[in-house]
């Protein structure tokens, strides 16, 4: 996970916080069950 270039390390870090944001709200109900 981490990357030896920080720029890629980043731009690794964007998409997955938004890929997590995206499944947070896709598994609302989910997340909501198991919290």
């Amino acid at each position: 996970m981490i990357a030896p270039n920080g720029r890629q390390g980043q731009m690794h870090c964007v998409p997955k916080k938004k890929k997590k944001k995206d499944q947070v709200r896709m598994t609302t109900p989910r997340f909501k069950s198991t919290t």
